[in-house]
């Protein structure tokens, strides 16, 4: 009597097989996952920058200020109001910014967000921390200090 169907140590076999396939691989996919996320956090790290230089530059503010991102709205606060900024581009989903200005230069912009937290100015200072527990509040206070 022939069986066409396989023995439980050939199963067995592939199965383990299968299992050290995914062993080895699963860190690597990981490791290429996170190195996206950190290269889009950088990418929106410089567009807010831009957006922020070329919005000071477009309006020659002479006002000390800041600008804000959130919610994929920019806004110049000035200390009492708060002033709309159309963008053609916004940033990806769920990021948070602000962008200093003084004495009409944008001297850094902050950003947070994806468990993220950066620093970018016009001196060319760039600096992005991971840490999936901080709030945006902390990133803006450790960044800022």
């Amino acid at each position: 009597m022939k069986s066409t169907g396989y023995t439980l140590v050939e199963l067995l076999v592939v199965l383990a097989f299968l299992t050290i396939f995914a062993l080895v691989v699963s860190p690597i996919v990981l490791h290429v996952i996170q190195s996206s996320k950190a290269n889009l956090f950088s990418k929106n790290l410089n567009q807010f920058l831009l957006l922020v230089e070329k919005d000071a530059e477009k309006r020659e503010l002479s006002l000390e200020g800041e600008y804000r991102y959130q919610t994929e709205k920019l806004v110049w606060y000035d200390g009492e109001t708060e002033i709309p900024i159309e963008i053609e581009k916004t940033l990806s989903k769920g990021y948070q910014g602000i962008g200093f200005l003084e004495n009409q230069e944008v001297v850094s912009v902050i950003l947070y967000g994806d468990g993220y937290c950066g620093i970018s100015s016009s001196d060319g200072r760039k600096e992005i921390l991971s840490d999936k527990k901080m709030t945006g509040e902390e990133c803006f206070a450790r960044m800022h200090s």
